[in-house]
């Protein structure tokens, strides 16, 4: 389905969710009108007529089984299995997509959308309503000495999704403590890729810090990497599955 006909399709039910059985009233000089029941019935039934195929169409896409999920996907800080699901599959796709080595990737955590997803059948439609919105996923190229402000940030709003590269502590004060990538400290002169979505690499929830560095645009929502690489893992034979294993963990 082309966005047209989605947007259609979105107007037609908003449209039919407003209509009711009970009389509507038009004022016109001074005076009312009723409208006619029956011209109301037949009204929302031509609105039927017209969504009704996309309707259908619609609902055998999102109820498309993609993959298999083997636990439960749980949405928590500073660190979840969900989360470490959703980078880990960013960082994958954007290297594929871009041809170059990804560093690492991060997400924000009110981009996921869902507080869980249980295990078992993994349908389209769930992967929409996790992320819902119409971001691209691109990479960002940072010198080391340029990072701080970014685990400053992930700290103080209390752990966000981010690739198995990390390796990270959050202390009393929310600030970042024993930074590791790939079990290294951070190189202040290297060049590092960071994986994420346009939304934040435009600035978005506070993230100055990565406007105006090298972009690498992938042309690719995030939904539908989430897709492909699900129905790759399938194709495979693969389930789908995630853990916590420490990739931000809170100073004790």
């Amino acid at each position: 389905m082309n966005k047209p006909q989605f947007f259609i399709l979105a107007l037609c039910l908003f449209l039919l969710g407003s209509c009711q059985s009970y009389q509507h009233f038009v004022k016109e000089e001074g005076q009312y009108y009723p409208l006619n029941s029956q011209e109301h019935q037949q009204a929302d039934s031509s609105i039927a007529n017209i969504y009704s195929p996309y309707k259908k169409q619609l609902e055998a896409q999102m109820n498309e089984q993609i993959g298999q999920l083997s636990v439960d996907l749980i949405k928590e800080q500073p660190e979840s299995n969900m989360g470490n699901f959703a980078a880990d599959m960013v960082a994958i796709q954007a290297q594929a997509y871009t041809g170059k080595s990804i560093d690492f990737a991060v997400l924000n955590y009110g981009g996921l959308r869902l507080p869980s997803i249980p295990k078992g059948p993994l349908k389209k439609g769930k992967i929409y309503e996790l992320m819902p919105f119409d971001n691209m996923i691109v990479v960002i190229e940072m010198k080391g000495s340029e990072l701080r402000p970014l685990f400053e940030h992930i700290c103080m709003k209390g752990g966000w999704p981010i690739s198995s590269a990390v390796r990270m502590e959050i202390d009393d004060e929310f600030a970042p403590q024993n930074i590791r990538l790939e079990g290294q400290a951070i190189q202040a002169d290297k060049k590092y890729r960071i994986a994420t979505i346009d939304y934040l690499a435009n600035g978005g929830d506070n993230c100055t810090f990565f406007k105006g560095k090298k972009r690498y645009e992938t042309g690719k929502f995030l939904r539908d990497a989430a897709i492909e690489y699900i129905s790759a893992q399938t194709a495979k034979g693969n389930s789908i599955k995630a853990r916590k294993e420490g990739r931000i963990s809170q100073k004790k």
